[in-house]
């Protein structure tokens, strides 16, 4: 199993498009002012990294918490 940990969902072109693209549409709510386009970018990505990693914590504790399966329909085989 990959080591979630050390995964950079910032590594691959297509991630690096997501944090592009963000940055773009919060500057230009902003009406493109205050700051660089590399401190945009920084700000972002620490951004999305958090919301990253706020959703393996909670993909994390929904695998180990067991869980119910009274209401899960099931067929036979």
């Amino acid at each position: 199993m990959a080591d979630l940990a050390r995964y950079d969902p910032f590594g691959d072109p297509d991630d690096m498009f997501t944090v592009a693209a963000a940055a773009y549409y919060r500057v230009e709510a902003r009406g493109f002012e205050d700051g660089s386009p590399e401190d945009h970018w920084y700000d972002e990505e620490a951004e999305l990294r958090e919301r990253f990693s706020a959703a393996d914590d909670e993909f994390e504790e929904d695998l180990t918490s067991g869980g119910d399966a009274a209401g899960i329909e099931t067929t036979g085989e």
